[in-house]
């Protein structure tokens, strides 16, 4: 197995905000392994709030590099399982590498990955179309732009029930929105509520991931169906 790779720093079309702050581009790391002429790709993209910038994935791939070549590889399941005992650290890396483990799996086998899953693609859920944190103006701007049956909306701003609702009044589709853990109990308890009657399907990560307390006290009394 022989391993190459290239940092890239893909610009958005737009900044892209969340509750946690704006970014213009994308720091990515983009790994090829080669087992005997069969190529392999896999992608790792660094997402601040993690800690794991795309030099600390290279870091690592560096310093266990004779190991991830040496591997002798016939199964992208083991070799998954021996990425995450070189990395027990750096998900991120071993999700790149894996990528491209099942990437030249595939290509061996002469088989795509769902018909090697037995997966039913037909049946394969639509994947829905994130609108970061902007102006009012911006945010409807996008959606009209990109129609998609789905949109992720981040929200976590004072005024975010109103961009719902501006956003609401221009387009019929499926609405989920995520905090980022942006919101308080106290905000989510107000703000839920109104969401669900613009039709919002579901809210992702409205607290904070440690609020144990404040996620047992609102889940309690509000079941959502």
């Amino acid at each position: 197995m022989k391993i190459k790779y290239k940092i890239f720093h893909l610009p958005f079309r737009h900044p892209f905000t969340i509750s946690k702050g704006t970014k213009t581009h994308q720091p990515t790391l983009i790994v090829e392994l080669d087992h005997f002429g069969i190529k392999g790709y896999g992608e790792a993209p660094a997402i601040s709030y993690y800690n794991i910038p795309v030099e600390k994935m290279v870091e690592d791939l560096e310093s266990k590099r004779q190991f991830i070549e040496k591997f002798s590889f016939t199964d992208p399941e083991r070799y998954w399982h021996y990425l995450h005992h070189l990395f027990p650290q750096n998900s991120f890396l071993v999700c790149a590498l894996d990528m491209a483990g099942w990437e030249i799996y595939g290509k061996m086998k002469r088989k795509q990955l769902h018909e090697l899953w037995n997966l039913d693609i037909s049946k394969s859920p639509l994947t829905d179309f994130t609108i970061g944190i902007d102006t009012i103006e911006n945010m409807v701007a996008k959606i009209k732009e990109q129609p998609w049956p789905i949109y992720k909306i981040k929200v976590g701003v004072d005024n975010d029930v109103e961009m719902v609702e501006a956003l609401r009044k221009h387009t019929d589709a499926i609405f989920r929105v995520d905090a980022n853990a942006g919101w308080t109990l106290e905000q989510a308890q107000q703000k839920i509520p109104v969401l669900k009657e613009l039709a919002v399907e579901f809210i992702e990560q409205p607290l904070a991931k440690d609020n144990w307390e404040g996620m047992k006290n609102y889940l309690k009394p509000h079941r959502f169906h």
